[in-house]
């Protein structure tokens, strides 16, 4: 027997004082607009026939329709809301929402505003409109400024001051917007950094110390965990964890996610790892990927600057000694001999429009661990060698001459030579053949080497 979740049927509205909205009303519109003067056809029924009339009004927190609890319904996806208690004060609006249904809620966001003063400035616009003003917190460095006393806010998204706050002040603006939630909790935080900072910022961090000795090898402590378990039959995308940097700046390093490893001793040390375990069995059917680079764009990039995988090595103080790297990329088995890659590196599944790998000048390919085999290009001939020394085991210049041990064996093709015919390679005796013989034997060699392309006309 499959467990079934059991939802509250209808959605409640609560008051600012968190009770249930009594005879309060409610408005829904077009979507970014105000929903009084823009207001949008509402049912009572999903098959969109029974016609709802706005402002709808509330009973005991519960929309009303004759004084029975009722579910409301749209036509389209997003809307906007505003909600007033029954003296029409706003209690909160939501500007941009996703269909009314009995399984949502509607909380608050959190958001801080930040501003700087500027001696003359008194009004300033916020990032949203708050959801009443026991919902608003004014700060100026530090200190609590009292509504109606040191500033006014009558609604919307101004804050308008008594006294313009003195040239450099920190303004924060505290306060809450309604947010539409479902079943599952989950917090929205909004903050708006309108003033460069002089140090570094963080909307939301977390500082954990881990000040204990001891422990159990294997057992994982997070500053942050995120666990998502995903049904059999989910067909959506789930991620754990996403960040979206959407980056329309001229300038700076901006970043979808970061990742630092700070090795201060000796203990190991990762900047980031990503795994991917396949409990599924043998030869699967779709992707078991622990790590996918996608680089998506439109038009040329003459200049090489869109890169899929940068892989940087540097000094971490530039007055100290170099940086060296053992590895920039390593593959390896780990305590198991038995398992490997079917194919280490697969560059057959791309277009590559200068070359698949691209090495410079005398960077060489290595064929052995110990690196005593290496084959290079020094920008006029290939060298297979030992950099050890003392010679070269083959040295194949860009004229084709061919080198072993640094001996010549072939040169470059000599020409000036005619056709020759009536070749024969029998066998020869050099003390009794016949000149017609031997001019055979010399004819088949000039025959056999002008193939080879040693000499020709």
């Amino acid at each position: 027997m499959s467990a079934t979740s059991i939802k509250v049927p209808f959605p409640v509205f609560q008051d600012r004082d968190g009770q249930p909205l009594e005879n309060g009303y409610i408005w829904i519109g077009e979507p970014n607009l105000n929903p009084q003067t823009n207001p949008v056809p509402i049912y009572y029924d999903k098959e969109m026939t029974i016609a709802a009339v706005q402002p709808l009004r509330t009973l005991n927190g519960y929309i009303s329709r004759a004084g029975t609890p009722a579910q409301v319904f749209i036509f389209g996806v997003t809307f906007s809301i505003l909600v007033q208690d029954s003296k029409g004060s706003m209690v909160y609006n939501f500007p941009n929402g996703m269909n009314v249904d009995a399984s949502y809620d509607f909380l608050a966001s959190a958001v801080a505003d930040q501003f700087s003063g500027t001696g003359s400035q008194t009004v300033f616009t916020l990032t949203g409109s708050p959801g009443s003003q026991a919902a608003l917190k004014v700060s100026v460095d530090g200190l609590t400024f009292v509504p109606n006393v040191d500033y006014t806010w009558s609604g919307g998204t101004t804050l308008t001051f008594i006294a313009a706050p003195i040239l450099g002040a920190q303004i924060l603006v505290q306060y809450a917007i309604a947010v539409q939630q479902n079943s599952n909790v989950f917090t929205t935080l909004l903050v708006s950094q309108p003033v460069a900072a002089s140090n570094d910022v963080g909307t939301l961090r977390v500082s954990r110390i881990a000040g204990y000795t001891g422990g159990t090898p294997g057992f994982v402590n997070s500053a942050i965990r995120a666990d998502t378990a995903v049904s059999a039959g989910a067909t959506a995308f789930e991620w754990a964890i996403t960040g979206v940097m959407d980056n329309s700046a001229l300038a700076g390093e901006n970043v979808g996610g970061y990742f630092q490893g700070l090795r201060r001793s000796t203990g190991p040390t990762w900047g980031a790892v990503t795994e991917v375990i396949d409990y599924s069995g043998g030869d699967p059917t779709t992707g078991a990927v622990s790590l996918e680079v996608d680089v998506s764009a439109n038009g040329t990039d003459a200049t090489n600057n869109r890169l899929g995988i940068d892989i940087v090595v540097r000094k971490q103080v530039s007055s100290g000694a170099a940086c060296v790297a053992g590895f920039g990329i390593r593959m390896q088995n780990v305590s198991d001999a038995t398992s490997g890659f079917t194919v280490g590196i697969d560059l057959s599944q791309c277009t590559y429009f200068q070359a698949a790998i691209k090495l410079a000048q005398t960077q060489p390919i290595a064929f052995n661990q110990a690196a005593s085999r290496q084959l290079s290009h020094n920008g006029s001939e290939f060298l297979f060698r030992n950099p050890a020394g003392p010679v070269n085991y083959w040295k194949l210049k860009d004229d084709f001459t061919l080198l072993a041990n640094d001996v010549q064996l072939i040169g470059t093709r000599k020409t000036g030579w005619g056709v020759a015919t009536n070749g024969s390679k029998a066998a020869l005796n050099g003390s009794t053949a016949t000149l017609a013989q031997t001019s055979a034997a010399v004819a088949q060699l000039i025959i056999d080497l002008t193939a080879h392309g040693l000499i020709g006309a």
